[in-house]
């Protein structure tokens, strides 16, 4: 504790005059102690140091296009899956899949909204998905279609690219 405490000390000779010289028979001194700091006994030496580990866990994005169909007949629709997945063990955060379309004569892109996760757009023959977070295991996907004609007969070639925030 902090402050000050007074002690007081008695010396009492008993009447005896002893060889040191002559007492006082009743001798009362005070004495002032000032307490500097508390006193902790710290005996217990495992307490004293702490620290502390945390894990990052990332995540993993990986990106699949898949076609509708290797080989169809001109005339009938084409289209592709695009699947964004999170294989890590944390959130991928602000994920965004983007694709400049194919541009064959013959094709016209749409999302095939029922097919799709929300959050794609196409705008000047780029889609754009925004799919937001996605936690481990957890995925995100569009499906793509268009009619073809004549006019696209031959291979139809297209990638996609996925970025996150993290």
């Amino acid at each position: 504790h902090n402050g000050t405490a007074a002690l007081t000390l008695t010396l009492n000779d008993r009447g005896n005059t002893g060889s040191g010289g002559v007492l006082i028979d009743v001798d009362t001194s005070t004495i002032t102690i000032a307490a500097v700091a508390d006193i902790v006994d710290d005996t217990v030496t495992t307490n004293d140091s702490s620290s502390a580990t945390q894990t990052v866990n990332c995540g993993a994005i990986g990106l699949t296009k898949t076609a509708d169909a290797a080989t169809v007949t001109a005339g009938s629709p084409i289209g592709y899956v695009i699947t964004a997945t999170n294989s890590g063990a944390g959130t991928a955060t602000a994920v965004t899949v983007t694709d400049t379309l194919p541009t064959n004569a013959g094709l016209s892109w749409s999302i095939d909204a029922a097919g799709s996760t929300a959050g794609c757009a196409i705008a000047s023959g780029t889609l754009t998905c925004n799919f937001g977070d996605l936690a481990p295991a957890a995925s995100a996907h569009v499906h793509l279609t268009s009619p073809t004609t004549l006019a696209s007969c031959g291979t139809v070639s297209n990638s996609a690219h996925v970025a996150t925030g993290n």
